[in-house]
Order: structure tokens, then C-alpha cells, then sequence
């Protein structure tokens, strides 16, 4: 039996994305002893989102707060403890991302913000990926599981960021199905308790995720499937994807490039991973050279302190270009690794840059429509230091929660502009269910 070796990557402040994992990562499987399978297989299992691991540094400024049982409740956060699972050795996708937002988030939030997210499956996969790649993935995946049940342990690597283990296939059908649910609890006609802003709190990401591959810490793509889903389920027509991962989501704008039904805008820094993603700066707005870049919009950060203004101007062409595409679903893919202390960026944005990027996004979803505001769902991407993911995703949330634009008030309400499609929405779910159900 050969024996396991992860060859860590020399380090460097501008070492390449797709390298810092390893050099070398052999497909195998180990023979372990019991001890050790045991101590590997309960690694993570019963980690409670209220249990801080002792590597995590938490804010101190916070420890004193105290719940609000009186909160407004109009966002609903999206989890699950399989989530936690996916655990790959000396990662930066690691389960204590999971650990440190949950912490923070429930010093403040009381349990009824909190819903457990449901398992994707084949069917809810094969929506966005072709068959090939989803097959290879389940192939994957039981040769790992299957390692496991005769006590060997084994990783299998779809390439050198992109490991999978026992435990991922469970996480990643999770983390899809956290956005399925957050879609069913704004969309389906049975459900009595519906909501309009989510946060799904899951692992792996997914934003790089193409539809015929799995890529850069990514398996499948849980906002790509879920765009999808509302469409297939729920009738739902037009849907924006926002991205302000440090890193451009290929996966996203693949799923979306040829789909005119679907908008996708990234802000992401130049020459980081994946290298995709051109801004075709200056031809942009009414001056672009192919009308597709009205619908795709790809904006360039450089490094440095600069990246601050350059966000607040590009992250403003992109909703200003998604308001035009008047989207009846969006959709953001939230990657805090922009942030001045992650260790996979050069661009130095702050809590508070991620706070405004979130407000615009709802002031947008209510000039859309002031009555029945676009639904606005948000999911974990990046970020990897835990601080300031913590930290960030925190602020996310507070604006999810509390924001509704003071200009609200001043929005002509008869606009010719102003869509209705939410509520159109609605009735074409509740005809297709009665339809379902044999009544129509």
C-alpha cells in the first residue's frame, strides 16, 4: 500500500491560486489504523455553530452583544452541519470558514433566522451540468465513500485545488440545495411562511463550477442550479447573478453566456485566477462593440489601495446594467476574498465596501419594483481569512436583515418601468401546482 504524501506549495505572497494547495497529490488510497480512521471520520461531525475552533480569532468588539428578539426578520440564513464535513488537509477552503460565520451570526440572530438547507440531486444537478460531468463526479465519489466503508481513507483529485473526499458529495448537494431551498421558500404556493432575502451559509462554493467541469475548490454550481430550478419550477423568466468574489466566476457567466434569460456582472481582480473574465473597459455602456457585454458585464479590479475606488465605480456599472436587464430573480454570489486581509488577493477592500455593495443591490431590487421588491438570494463564495470573512459576511447579513432604502418613498409607483412579474410569478407556480396536483 503506498503511503500518502501532500507536498505543500512554497508560499509566496503572489503565488497563483491554483497552486497553493499542493505540487503534487496523488490518487490513492490509504490503509489506516482504526485510531486514526476514526479520528479523521469525526474531524468535523459534530462541530455546533455555536463551538469556536481554538485557531479561530474572533472579534472581541462583539462579545458583549446581546440578541434582539425584536429584529425585523427579512432575511432567512441557510445551512447544514454536512457542510462542515468537506475537509480536505491544509486547504483554505476549510469547514472553519463555516464555523467562524455561524459563530459571529448568532451572537446576534435568534433561531427562527436559521433553516436548514435540503439535498440537491441528480436531477437538480443536471439542470445546469451536462451529464458527463456529473457522472464523473458521482464516480468520484463513490470510490472515495466506497474506501471509506472498508476502512481505508482516500482523496481523489479532480485537479490540484479541487479534492474530493468521503464526506464532499454530501456537502456540495447540500450547499446547491440550500439555494433550492431558499428558492422554495420564496416561490412555492404552499408555503405560508415565505420570504424575499436569503443568505445561504454553505461549503464548498461554486461559482467555478462550469457546466461540463468541476473546478477551483468548486464541484458543482449552486447559483447556476438554482437560476435553473426557478426557472424549471417556478416560471421564473429573466435572473441576475451579481459576483464581488475577488475571483472572476467562469462557472457562473459559462452557464449564462449563450442563455439570454439570464444576466451575470463580476467585479474580480485582474491576472488572479481563473484568468477569464475580460473587461472590455472603455467600450462599455452605450459604446460597447457587442451588445452580449449589455448582458455579461466583467469589471476589473487592480491590486492595491486603488481597488477601493475602482470597486464602489464598477460594481455600480454592473446593477446600473442589471437594472436595464429587469431581472425577476437575483442572484448574488457573495466571495468576501477581496478583503485587504485575505491571503488569496492583492485588491484592499474593507467591511464596509462589501456593506454598500449589498445596498445598492436592494435599492435595485426595489426601483425594479417599489411594491413587491425583486427576491434577492446570496451565497457564500470566497474568503479565507477568518476574520474578516466573519466579519463581513456579518455586515451581508445586517443589510440582508435590516436595509429598505430611505428613497423608497419618492419611487413613482406608476412607472411604466416597474415590474410586476413577482407577483405574475406567483400565480404561474400556483397554476402549475394545481395543474401537478390534477385540479386544472
Amino acid at each position: 500500500m503506498s503511503s500518502f504524501n501532500i507536498v505543500q506549495s512554497s508560499v509566496s505572497d503572489e503565488i497563483s491560486h491554483n497552486n497553493i494547495i499542493v505540487n503534487q497529490l496523488n490518487d490513492l488510497t490509504i490503509e489506516t489504523k482504526t485510531s486514526v480512521d476514526n479520528e479523521i471520520s469525526s474531524a468535523n461531525t459534530n462541530i455546533e455553530p455555536t463551538k469556536q475552533s481554538n485557531d479561530i480569532t474572533t472579534d472581541n468588539s462583539i462579545t458583549n452583544e446581546v440578541k434582539d428578539e425584536n429584529l425585523s426578520n427579512n432575511v432567512v440564513i441557510y445551512w447544514h452541519p454536512d457542510c462542515y464535513e468537506h475537509n480536505i488537509p491544509d486547504h483554505p477552503e476549510q469547514p472553519d470558514r463555516m464555523t467562524s460565520i455561524l459563530n459571529k451570526l448568532r451572537l446576534k440572530y435568534i433561531d427562527n433566522y436559521f433553516r436548514e438547507a435540503s439535498l440537491a440531486d441528480n436531477s437538480h444537478l443536471l439542470l445546469f451540468h451536462n451529464r458527463s460531468m456529473v457522472d464523473k463526479f458521482n464516480r468520484i465519489s463513490d470510490y472515495v465513500e466506497e474506501a471509506k466503508i472498508q476502512k481505508k481513507y482516500a482523496m481523489k483529485m479532480i485537479d490540484s485545488d479541487t479534492v474530493v473526499m468521503w464526506k464532499t458529495r454530501s456537502a456540495a448537494l447540500r450547499a446547491a440545495g440550500a439555494v433550492i431551498s431558499a428558492l422554495d421558500d420564496i416561490y412555492s404556493p404552499t408555503n405560508t411562511n415565505k420570504i424575499k432575502r436569503a443568505f445561504c451559509c454553505v461549503r464548498p462554493p461554486g461559482h467555478h463550477a462550469e457546466r461540463l467541469r468541476s473546478m477551483g475548490f468548486c464541484f458543482v454550481n449552486n447559483i447556476g442550479i438554482g437560476a435553473k430550478y426557478a426557472q424549471s419550477k417556478y416560471n421564473v423568466g429573466r435572473i441576475a447573478i451579481v459576483d464581488f468574489d475577488v475571483h472572476h466566476g467562469n462557472g457562473s457567466e459559462d452557464g449564462a453566456l449563450e442563455d439570454e434569460s439570464i444576466f451575470f456582472g463580476s467585479t474580480h481582480e485582474k491576472d488572479n485566477y481563473p484568468g477569464t473574465g475580460a473587461d472590455p473597459t472603455p467600450n462599455i455602456g452605450d459604446k460597447v462593440l457587442n451588445p452580449k457585454h449589455r448582458r455579461i458585464v466583467n469589471r476589473y479590479l487592480q491590486r492595491g489601495p486603488y481597488s477601493r475606488v475602482q470597486f464602489k465605480e464598477k460594481w455600480k456599472q454592473i446593477i446600473d446594467e442589471m437594472i436595464l436587464f429587469k431581472p425577476e430573480l437575483i442572484f448574488i454570489s457573495a466571495g468576501f476574498d477581496a478583503h485587504d486581509d485575505d491571503p488569496l488577493s492583492s485588491t484592499e477592500l474593507i467591511e464596509e465596501d462589501f456593506e454598500w455593495a449589498t445596498r445598492i443591490v436592494i435599492d435595485a431590487s426595489y426601483q425594479l419594483n417599489p411594491i413587491n421588491p425583486v427576491p434577492i438570494i446570496s451565497s457564500l463564495e470566497g474568503g479565507y481569512d477568518l476574520k474578516a470573512l466573519a466579519n463581513s459576511v456579518a455586515i451581508h447579513v445586517d443589510v440582508m436583515n435590516d436595509y429598505i432604502p430611505d428613497s423608497i418613498v419618492n419611487i413613482d409607483c406608476n412607472d411604466s418601468t416597474t415590474s410586476t412579474n413577482n407577483n405574475d410569478n406567483e400565480v404561474k407556480a400556483l397554476i402549475k401546482h394545481m395543474e401537478d396536483i390534477g385540479l386544472k
